[in-house]
This record gives C-alpha cells, structure tokens and sequence, in this order.
C-alpha cells in the first residue's frame, strides 16, 4: 500500500475526505475548496476517519477498500455455508479474493469495492432472511441487515445501491412465488430505517447548497445513465468480456458452472438460492449494459454471487468424482497462450513503457508456462482432479498479481509525487500552483490547497462555475505574482512547460521534470 496514489481517482476520494479532516465541515464535498457533489458522502466519511486514526500515508489511506473487500469475502464464505456447506463457502471466499478485478479493486482507493460489497451483502443478508424464514425463524437481523446495507450502498454511490438489491430480490420472489416473504420483510418499519440512514445528509445538503439536487440527482444519475454525458460509452456486449477477464483464472469453470444452473422453471423453487445468484448477476450486468456510461468495475457486485455458483457446481462435481477434463485442457491452452503473450509482448512492442518491463514480463511468462505444464502433466498422467486444478490455478494467480503490484508503480506515471522531493522544506511563505490543468494528488501530498490558474476544465468546472472560490485565479493575476517577490512554484504539464518561452521569464528555473509533468519556480 506504500506505492503512489493512482490519480486521478485515488487521489481524488483522499483529498476530499483530507479537505474534510482540515475545515470540520463533514457535509459539503470539496476539492481544493471547490464544490464536488459527483457522489455522496459515506465513503468520504470512512476515508476521514481513518485520516485522523492513521495520517496520510499511502497505506492508510487503502485501508477501507481492503477492510471492506475483507468483509466481502466473509459475507461470501457466510452464504456459501448456510445455504450449501462449509466446503462451498470456503471455495466460494477463494474463488472471489483471486479473482483478477476483485484483487485489483481491494488494493485501490474507489467507490466501487465499497458500493459492491454493500450490494452483494444486502442480497445475502435477503437470501439468509429467507432461509431463516423457511426455518420458522423472524430472521430479524438479516432483515435489519439487509435495509442497512441498502442504505450504505446508497450512501456510498447513490440510487443503484437500492435500485440493484431491490430488483434482483423482486425478481427472484416473481419467478419462485414467494410472495409471503414481502409480508414478513417488515416493509413499513425497513423504510423508516432506510430513511432514517439515507436523508439526515441528502436533506442537509440541499438546504446548504440548493444547486444539489439538479446536478446529483438530474445530471449524475438520470442523464449519466440515459445519454453520454460521461463520455463513457461503450457497446452493448461490452460487460461479456469484462466479466470473463475479471473472473480470471477462473473464467472457464464460470461457463461450465452456468450450463449446470437452475434455468428451467422446475427447479426455480427447488434451487432457489442458486436462481437468486443467477437473477442477481443478470439484471446487473443488463442494467449496466443498457447505460450510456459504462465503466469496468461497475460489474464488480457480481463476482462473489459467480464464485457461489462456481462453488457450488465444483464442489457437487468433486462429490461426484467428475474432473471437468475439458475445462482443464482448456485452461493448459489459455496457459500456453499467455506464456508466448508475455514472452512476446517485449518483442513486438518497443514501446518505452513495455520496454520498461520486459523482465517482469519474461518472468510471468515462465510462471505461466510452469502453470500450464503443471496441470498438462497431471491431466495427462490422470491425478488432475478439481481440487488440484484449482491448487494450480490459485499458485499461479497469486504469483501473478504479486507480480502485478511489484510491477504497477513502475507503470503508473501519473502521479505528482516524484517531484515533490524538489520543493523545500518550508512552505509557509510561498505559494504552489497548479498551471494549465489540476493534479489531484498534489493537494494530498503537501497536505494544503493550491493556486489554479483559470480557465479550470473537467470534473471541477461545475464548482467553478457555481461560485467564487480563491484558490481559482486568472493567468494575467498569475504572471503578477511571478514578477513579486513571493516565491511561487509551479507545477504544470511536461508540453505546456515546454511552450513557456522560461528562458525569457525572470528567475524562471526548472526544478524538476518527469515524463509527463514539471516543477518550476520564479527564484531562479
């Protein structure tokens, strides 16, 4: 956790919640004292916690993702062993913690993990409430569990926090007829205790900023999702391939484990747990689908409801004595496939970046490699069962994101923190500059805001616009300051910086450079 933060949206989840840390005002979201009402508040609220707990290192501040993932995985391994057995749920937690995006998104600083795991655990908990419910059991506190989850995950992204849950559960009541559980879900009393979570901070910050409601609910949910306002569009069958990249390595078991599901109506009831895993996965990635805003994370609620279906069919095979012999040959192809990737990847891209990592390359090459000749040579001598497919699978799978996240920090260049070095160590009478764009991290790391010289574009325009804020100045008040005795050091893009004819500019030195920005001042 001690690599830099990914910007922008590491950095930009910190800083807000650092900027909260700083004023006391725990209502209003801002960066760099710039309104920012994209997404709610609970997250920012986790992030500032631990801010005051721990300070504002790296580690620190990649805690919730990583606890609330933690948490995920138990919800996980709690389903699979009271709806099936202790075997499926302990399956179930492996298959999700080494799943590629799910170990990916644990270690970064996002809404995502958070609003996921909120999703997945309010269905679970409905799920828990019905098996309990079956039993003769109130099932209250998976209720109370349930509507709690509901509004985390509405306080973490916004309406899909309840929108998803109540659509996947509505679903599966539908098709199983179960229509008396909505009578027993305590309905009446669930609401007051959603809305006793959910509106104290929506009513709150309407009554500070009345511009809230337009752009919160109007612009980032409603047009966001019906038009390409984000600019993030993508085609319809974009969450089928995403789906089976993020399940990785376990994407071939996740077909055969959908051939054995419950889709015909005769075993809707019988199965029904199952149907609600199957319900749940479906409506989510149809739901994303039809948006004009699509992003790979946004299916992330979906892996642990696939990893009990895998679980479950895996598990029912190994009692069985089936070995799945297709799939594991399969898997020994997709190998072999991505050893000659990885070997070859140096080779044919000459890339500076690629050229950077040729030797992590090379060696997830053998690690692939050796994976695939492991299993082959099992398969061929007969001693492959699931349980050694999956040993195989899971070395490999760890091997590769440890090597993945050795690897990221030397990749990831975005980040302003390398030439921070280059400032001195009192600040308190100069001033820090962001010039011709905003570098989100850059607040974070010198743990104050910073100058910005307009015209400010992208996701901070909105505040901008709505009202007058100091840390915004023209450029022509810009050049004033650089020509005044205050010390002024200036951060900007590595091809703006080369535009400025510096040379020309008194005291202008350059301080230091990356492959994408520089730092320069006027005490030269």
């Amino acid at each position: 956790g001690a690599y830099p933060l990914q910007v922008p949206d590491e950095a930009r989840y910190s800083e807000i919640a650092r900027e909260m840390v700083r004023s006391g005002d725990y209502v209003t979201p801002r960066m760099n004292a710039i309104k920012y009402f994209e997404k709610p508040i609970l997250f920012y609220w986790l992030q500032a916690a631990a801010i005051k707990v721990g300070g504002l290192s790296e580690a620190v501040l990649r805690f919730w993702p990583a606890a609330l993932a933690t948490l995920g995985l138990l919800g996980t391994y709690v389903v699979g062993r009271i709806c099936f057995n202790r075997a499926t749920g302990l399956l179930a937690a492996l298959l999700t913690a080494t799943s590629l995006m799910y170990f990916i998104m644990a270690h970064a600083i996002t809404l995502d993990m958070a609003v996921s795991v909120f999703i997945f655990l309010a269905i679970f908990a409905y799920l828990l409430f019905q098996q309990a419910h079956q039993q003769g059991r109130a099932g209250g506190g998976w209720l109370f569990t349930f509507y709690s989850c509901c509004a985390f995950a509405v306080l973490t992204k916004g309406l899909i926090g309840i929108v998803l849950p109540v659509a996947s559960i509505v679903a599966w009541l539908f098709l199983t007829r179960q229509w008396q559980l909505i009578k027993a879900s305590r309905l009446g009393w669930g609401l007051v205790w959603f809305s006793v979570l959910v509106l104290p901070w929506h009513l709150l910050m309407q009554w500070r900023n009345p511009e809230f409601f337009q752009f919160y609910i109007v612009e980032q949910h409603i047009l966001r999702y019906l038009t390409d306002h984000a600019q993030r569009q993508q085609p319809f069958w974009f969450y089928g391939p995403v789906l089976l990249l993020a399940l990785f390595p376990w994407s071939l078991y996740f077909c055969k484990a959908c051939s054995l599901a419950p889709w015909l109506p005769n075993a809707w009831r019988q199965r029904a747990a199952e149907l609600l895993l199957c319900l749940t996965s479906i409506i989510i990635i149809a739901f994303f689908s039809l948006s004009q805003s699509k992003l790979m994370p946004y299916i992330l609620p979906v892996l642990p409801c696939c990893a009990l279906l895998m679980s479950r069919a895996m598990i029912t095979a190994m009692q069985a004595g089936q070995v799945w012999r297709r799939v594991a040959w399969s898997n020994v192809l997709l190998l072999i496939l991505f050893a000659l990737a990885f070997a070859l990847l140096p080779i044919l891209l000459k890339h500076p970046r690629v050229q950077s990592l040729q030797s992590s390359s090379w060696i997830l090459a053998v690690g692939f490699a050796i994976a695939a000749m492991t299993l082959g040579f099992l398969l061929w001598h007969r001693r492959a069962g699931l349980q050694q497919q999956i040993g195989v699978l899971a070395g490999l799978q760890l091997f590769f994101l440890a090597t993945f996240m050795l690897t990221w920090p030397a990749v990831e260049d975005r980040s302003i923190k390398p030439l921070l070095a280059a400032l001195p160590q009192d600040l308190a009478q100069a001033e820090v500059v962001a010039y011709r764009g905003f570098f989100f991290d850059l607040p974070l790391y010198l743990d104050r805001e910073v100058l910005m010289v307009a015209p400010v574009r992208g996701e901070l325009r909105w505040g901008v616009e709505r009202e007058s804020v100091a840390q915004v100045i023209p450029e022509q008040q810009f050049w004033q300051q650089w020509h005044s005795k205050r010390p002024l050091y200036v951060f900007t893009d590595k091809n703006d910086f080369d535009e400025l004819p510096c040379a020309e500019l008194s005291g202008c030195q350059l301080l230091a450079s990356s492959r994408r920005f520089a730092l320069f001042t006027n005490q030269g």
